[in-house]
């Protein structure tokens, strides 16, 4: 329970400054199915993405909510 809560505390961090979804598109992000109307639109990285498949690092998050 106690690592649990520590990766979310990360994870707030890491997301924290994607409320500014330019920060993400300065970033490298790109919007997650652009063409699709959504009431919420997602970013991802692929980048961070592929390295996700080897490490896990909450504060390098590869699909954050904007």
């Amino acid at each position: 329970m106690q690592r649990a809560e520590e990766i979310v505390k990360e994870l707030r961090v890491g997301i924290a400054k994607y409320k500014n979804y330019h920060v993400a598109l300065n970033e490298g992000y790109k919007i997650f199915l652009p063409n699709l109307p959504q009431p919420e639109y997602h970013f991802t990285n692929y980048g961070h993405g592929f390295l996700e498949a080897f490490t896990f690092d909450p504060g390098r998050p590869h699909f954050p909510v904007v």
